[in-house]
């Protein structure tokens, strides 16, 4: 049974989905994609047994969750889940994180890294190198702006990108600012994380250059690289095969093996 709760705190509500497996040896805290609340993994949660215990946050202005006053900065995000982490009394957990997840993710692990096990990045297309961020900006800029603009440019959006077709205006705006915070997040290359980690790259995530692997990699030596072959975009007619089969075996083999269908890079 998949539930979703909700905790209050001084700054709003955050509202979280979760499972109720009778005997779970591992918690998965699961961090959704841009433009997707927590609820993107409703399908996804019922492919596994009772072992696994599941905790899936929407990000504040995400799906049930509030904003907040203080604006979408990827600190303050990673601040708030680090405060539903202490109140639902997660004393340790694997992270499982997809494309915009993997930069909160990150920042979390900074925060309380003595809590997490381990760490799933998949599709970490935010850790641009620094040539390719302004570009990459002027494609969400205009949903950040007025709402003059802002409409016309998320429904042309909207046709185009299958995941954000349901989103509201209102929410893909704030999902644009939470965008530009990643694009321009800072990997702090001098530090050296202890948590193991696994990296897992979408078909079209040769954005990410091989200079920005070998950081990654100085960040967290304890980690290995894999691609996926399917789009970062994930749409209808390869979702159904993703969520039955790759992403729950990565989940499944407890010593973090790859599945078949990726391969070793």
């Amino acid at each position: 049974m998949i539930k979703q709760n909700s905790k209050q705190f001084k700054w709003g509500k955050m509202s979280y989905w979760e499972n109720y497996p009778k005997k779970a040896f591992k918690t998965v805290l699961l961090l959704s994609p841009g433009a997707s609340g927590a609820d993107f993994f409703n399908e996804f949660i019922p492919y596994f047994d009772n072992d696994y215990k599941f905790i899936a946050p929407d990000f504040p202005g995400r799906g049930e969750s509030q904003n907040t006053e203080q604006g979408n900065s990827i600190n303050l995000i990673a601040d708030k889940i680090i405060e539903l982490v202490d109140e639902i009394d997660l004393e340790s957990f694997v992270i499982f994180s997809i494309s915009f997840g993997t930069t909160i993710a990150n920042e979390v692990a900074k925060k309380i890294p003595n809590k997490i096990e381990h760490i799933i990045f998949i599709g970490s297309g935010e850790f641009l190198p620094v040539y390719l961020k302004p570009f990459a900006s002027l494609l969400i800029l205009p949903l950040t702006a007025p709402k003059i603009v802002c409409v016309p440019v998320s429904k042309f959006l909207k046709l185009f990108i299958s995941p954000i077709r349901t989103v509201p205006d209102y929410q893909l705006k704030c999902i644009a600012q939470q965008y530009l915070s990643a694009l321009w997040y800072k990997l702090r290359f001098t530090e050296i994380s202890s948590i193991s980690a696994t990296f897992i790259n979408f078909e079209h995530d040769y954005l990410i250059t091989s200079k920005s692997k070998k950081l990654l990699k100085r960040v967290y030596p304890k980690s290995k690289t894999y691609q996926l072959d399917i789009k970062h975009v994930i749409k209808e007619a390869n979702t159904d095969f993703v969520m039955r089969n790759t992403l729950p075996s990565i989940i499944r083999d407890l010593k973090w093996k790859m599945p078949e269908n990726l391969m070793n890079k």
